[in-house]
């Protein structure tokens, strides 16, 4: 899914039920940053303090020493090749956005995503339990993508690997999914059914690519077909997609989770409930729009500023910003000597770095939604790895982190 679904759905799905406003509004922050925290290693200035805080790794060999926090990404840019290795597709690509489903009779299979699979079932619960907004959201995050993402595997994997990828409704063009539409136009336009054979030598079997996009788009109905001639696909079906019934059941679902959380967390209920008579059809409406992601969230941003709790907010107040939670923590964050961004060809537009050093804290990082944020992804991946132990699916790649705490 795309941010107007895991941020502004999740935000009015959130005061809908019930949530304070800015209860609802950290939720689904930390639902859309799930998409956005790409750093994976930061090492602090020397001149930080560091009490309180929870440290991953001290270098000894450095004078001073060089405290560091580590394995906290939960994406990457998946056009670096240095991401394609395991480590990062099991704890970041897996945990967050192919929570494995564990059927199957083999590996391959049992790795790909299901909805309310029983690893992702077991930290829903346990995210129910805990008073901690960005636990639950990062919980959201994946169980939304548990639904769309259904029959992909995080991994490199045959079962990733399809063809005759077809749209039965019209692709709407979305800032940085320029290339996805323009592969579908040199298939029609010079390949044919040799596409299929290109495609393959230039797109990996890495979750959803050769996909493209489609899972992601509230409103497409689409199709593909895995190869009936390749025997590890016997028995094996790819299944047509409408991709309204799917985000359907999904919030349908979320919902459903939004009211438990309150249910046992009543403190972030908001009491005064007069809001919450705007009847469900008005988001769902907004949510299959058959356009851009950037025009629906023009019109989640409209639909926000009429509900209740928003109504004297600002725009910008509500529109989602990726730099925010890391402008609150860090001191030198988008500064003249930024070292959390580097330049990369082709894009526009700064990326944040995966590894960054010399990070200076701000004096109220231990409270920062940042750090909160790092300590509920160790929470994650620890359980992820515990319960993928406890379904049969056991990995190399744990989460690294030292006994210090």
């Amino acid at each position: 899914m795309n941010k107007d679904a895991h941020y502004y759905a999740i935000l009015a799905f959130a005061v809908e039920c019930g949530f304070k406003k800015e209860s609802a509004k950290t939720l689904a922050y930390a639902s859309q940053f799930v998409d956005d925290a790409k750093i994976n290693q930061l090492t602090f200035d020397e001149n930080n303090p560091i009490h309180g805080i929870k440290i991953d790794f001290v270098d000894h060999n450095k004078s001073p020493k060089q405290y560091s926090l580590l394995n906290m990404a939960t994406c990457h840019s998946y056009s670096h090749l240095k991401t394609f290795n395991h480590a990062a597709m099991i704890n970041n690509t897996c945990a967050f956005h192919f929570v494995p489903g564990c059927k199957g009779d083999n590996f391959a299979w049992k790795m790909t995503c299901e909805p309310k699979g029983p690893i992702l079932k077991e930290i829903k619960n346990a995210a129910l339990e805990e008073n901690d907004l960005v636990k639950f959201g990062i919980v959201l995050h994946a169980w939304a993508d548990s639904y769309s993402h259904e029959g992909f595997s995080g991994l490199l994997s045959k079962p990733n690997d399809i063809d005759n990828l077809t749209p039965h409704s019209k692709v709407y063009l979305s800032k940085g999914i320029y290339l996805s539409n323009f592969i579908l136009w040199l298939q029609r336009k010079f390949f044919g059914g040799e596409f299929d054979n290109i495609f393959d030598r230039l797109v990996p079997p890495y979750g959803h690519a050769q996909a493209l996009h489609y899972p992601d788009e509230p409103y497409i109905d689409w199709s593909s077909e895995y190869d009936q001639n390749n025997i590890y696909y016997t028995g094996q079906k790819a299944p047509k997609r409408n991709n309204v019934d799917i985000y359907k059941k999904a919030f349908k679902s979320i919902k459903d989770l939004l009211k438990q959380f309150l249910d046992k967390h009543p403190v972030h209920k908001d009491n005064n409930s007069s809001y919450r008579k705007s009847p469900s059809v008005d988001l769902y409406d907004i949510l299959f729009t058959r356009n851009s992601v950037d025009e629906r969230e023009k019109l989640w941003l409209k639909k926000l500023l009429q509900m209740e709790p928003f109504k004297q907010s600002k725009k910008k107040d509500l529109k989602y910003d990726k730099t925010l939670w890391l402008a609150e923590a860090f001191e030198n964050y988008a500064t003249e000597n930024d070292v959390f961004t580097e330049k990369v060809p082709l894009k526009p537009n700064r990326e944040v770095r995966r590894v960054v050093r010399d990070a200076k804290l701000k004096t109220s990082f231990e409270n920062s939604n940042w750090y909160k944020y790092h300590l509920a992804v160790r929470w994650y991946k620890k359980l992820f790895h515990k319960l993928s132990y406890e379904n049969g699916l056991s990995f190399d790649h744990e989460p690294y982190y030292s006994p210090l705490k």
